[in-house]
């Protein structure tokens, strides 16, 4: 949701449950 700057994630992430997830920009090596 861009308005409200919202990221949907399907599936498990790593860390607790409640816990603040950080997404950010990949940088790929060539």
């Amino acid at each position: 949701d861009l308005e409200r700057g919202l990221l949907l994630i399907k599936g498990s992430i790593p860390g607790p449950n409640g816990g603040v997830v950080i997404v950010r920009n990949a940088v790929k090596g060539k």
